[in-house]
């Protein structure tokens, strides 16, 4: 199984240089200790009242341009961009720069978008219908895939449009850089299985036997559907301790002692997660594991039981894993120290 780092929505802070030095170190690390690649969040402003509003707040098209000048060998992608406020040509301009600077390293997350108010202070009208959104979001692809392959692009779609354009250079990687999206709607599944190579699923629902089957229908529909291959990956936190105790007591001090319930719950709101009929509890458990790492599913235990729980993971089915980490360097460091080695015994490395 493969293992990426996301940086969750660490690209804020009070100096620019310190954020992306920050930034710089994780992915070094991860390059450094075998991690398959590096993602980060493709925002404009503070999302969910995370730090102040007016904070500055790094782009990341141009952290993941300065991340390809200072790494080697470790992929490097968005989870995800929106198309909505960019003009797809110029995201494909953007993405086949950033492809060259990497030497042949980038994926291209790409999503539908969910945040109103970072729409309306860039000057883009916001769709409310996701459905509208992800047509949007397929029209894109499809105009920055021949803008990726075709010597001119003249494309005229309901949303976007460009009239015997040129790209040059071209993306490095043949015929383009990997596609990657994040949608869980039956509409959003139907265009991963159709444009992209990898699909995230959420493996927080249900039992051993639910997961399974939801990342095995999502492999169906793109092979019977469209006679595509597509990797399916999931994102989880680990919450590390010298024993259960130790790890358990840590989850609950930075989550419930010290986590930013409003925030979190704003977070959850303004994506629209509180809008699909789930219970109260639901919700609560939900905004639990997004200040616990940013929704992924808790790995929470010693290192015997995060490497059970890796290995869990992949039983399932998955291709890959992205982890993330409360305390984050100080948690990566510990994990190459004390818990690759187990990975590596049991045969998940």
């Amino acid at each position: 199984m493969k293992f990426g780092i996301h940086n969750p929505s660490w690209l804020f802070g009070p100096d620019p240089a310190e954020i992306f030095e920050a930034v710089k170190t994780k992915a070094q690390w991860a390059e450094d200790h075998g991690f398959t690649w590096f993602s980060v969040m493709d925002h404009l402003i503070q999302i969910g009242n995370v730090g102040a509003p007016d904070e500055p707040f790094m782009e990341g098209w141009t952290v993941l341009s300065g991340l390809a000048a200072v790494t080697k060998r470790i992929r490097l992608a968005t989870l995800v961009s929106s198309v909505h406020y960019r003009n797809p040509a110029h995201l494909a301009k953007i993405a086949a720069g950033v492809d060259q600077i990497s030497r042949g390293r980038l994926t291209f997350g790409i999503g539908a978008g969910w945040f109103e108010t970072e729409y309306r202070q860039y000057g883009w009208e916001f769709p409310s219908r996701p459905a509208v959104r992800i047509r949007q979001m397929e029209e894109a692809v499809r105009l920055i895939l021949s803008m990726w392959t075709e010597k001119r692009t003249t494309f005229k779609g309901k949303y976007f449009h460009a009239e015997n354009a040129i790209l040059e250079p071209k993306p490095l990687q043949k015929p383009f850089p990997a596609v990657m999206n994040a949608g869980s709607s039956e509409t959003g599944r139907d265009y991963a299985a159709k444009y992209c190579d990898v699909a995230f699923v959420n493996t927080n629902r249900g039992d051993f036997d639910f997961k399974k089957a939801q990342i095995d229908s999502y492999r169906k529909l793109a092979r019977e559907e469209y006679g595509r291959e597509l990797q399916i990956w999931s994102h989880a936190y680990i919450v590390q301790g010298e024993t259960e105790q130790e790890a358990r007591d840590y989850h609950h001090e930075y989550v419930h002692e010290k986590g930013d319930w409003v925030a979190a719950t704003n977070l959850v709101e303004t994506m629209g997660l509180n809008t699909q009929g789930r219970t109260q509890e639901a919700l609560r458990a939900m905004t639990t594991h997004f200040i616990g790492g940013w929704g992924g599913l808790p790995l929470i235990g010693t290192k015997e039981q995060v490497v059970d729980g890796l290995a869990t993971m992949s039983k399932l089915g998955l291709d890959g894993v992205v982890v993330s980490w409360p305390r984050y360097i100080d948690d990566m460091r510990i994990f190459q120290r004390v818990t690759l080695p187990l990975l590596k015994q049991a045969g998940l490395r």
